[in-house]
């Protein structure tokens, strides 16, 4: 594996790659970085190029505060590598920019794994009591302007999963997710991002291979969600992976990579 940086409209854009097949892309979630792709770039050795970098705001790449597009980074990603098509799999806001970028440069992609993806325009869903209580103490951690505690929290909601128990997942993968979360708070602000376009009610101009994955401890959300857009659009594939939370490949990686096998083989 080898460590890459993209210079790109005032962004050094940090990655790794790996392999020499086809080409596949792993966009992180807004919780982590590149890194927590590692058990699958692990699983996939050399039979696939690989690529997983962190966005702007993540990781280790580095940005002024200018006008961007993260579509436009991924784009000079692909470019840098000379890649025509890759299979982008994208977790949660990096699910939502492989969805946005695939209804942007449709020529570039070849599938779509969305794993509890944010899809602009997606529609609300009514939340039970549980989750409404995880909504308010968000807000009074982020109100409290406490890192540590506010970090904490997110693991308890997105490692743990919202209908997990707190503290599900220990060691080496909690210690991972504070890291990566904490290096995505201390990151400088950048104001100029461009926003998303609105992808949902374009669903169905995808024509390559989705699968559509939510954990069963997240969020129920994701899996509604899934359902929605299974039933809209039938060519569409969706998976639930059970005692997974909103990371589903770092809590359950032996099972995620069994799906994206699977999802890989069919594309």
């Amino acid at each position: 594996m080898a460590g890459f940086t993209v210079e790109t409209n005032g962004a050094a854009l940090f990655g790794v790659e790996q392999g020499y097949g086809a080409p596949i892309v792993f966009l992180h979630a807004g919780v982590a970085d590149h890194r927590m792709w590692q058990p699958q770039l692990d699983a996939l050795g050399l039979e696939l190029q690989a690529i997983a970098y962190d966005q702007r705001g993540y990781g280790r790449t580095q940005s002024a505060d200018v006008a961007y597009s993260d579509v436009d980074d991924l784009l000079a990603v692909l470019d840098h590598f000379k890649i025509g098509r890759a299979i982008l799999v994208g977790c949660s806001l990096g699910g939502g920019l492989a969805l946005a970028f695939a209804l942007t440069h449709p020529d570039r992609v070849a599938g779509l794994m969305l794993v509890a993806a944010s899809i602009p325009g997606a529609p609300a869903v009514e939340r039970d009591e549980a989750e409404l209580q995880l909504a308010t103490e968000y807000e009074a951690k982020k109100d409290l302007n406490d890192l540590i505690a506010l970090n904490q929290f997110e693991a308890r909601l997105w490692l743990d999963g919202a209908h997990g128990a707190e503290g599900r997942v220990q060691g080496q993968l909690r210690e991972l997710f504070l890291d990566m979360n904490e290096l995505q708070h201390n990151h400088p602000p950048l104001n100029h991002g461009a926003p998303r376009p609105e992808c949902y009610s374009r669903l169905g101009e995808l024509r390559v291979p989705v699968l559509n994955v939510a954990g069963t401890l997240d969020l129920t959300y994701f899996a509604w969600l899934n359902d929605q857009i299974s039933d809209a659009h039938p060519h569409m594939q969706t998976e639930l992976i059970a005692d997974a939370g909103h990371l589903p490949n770092l809590d359950q990686p032996e099972v995620f990579n069994a799906v994206l096998s699977e999802f890989l083989a069919g594309v």
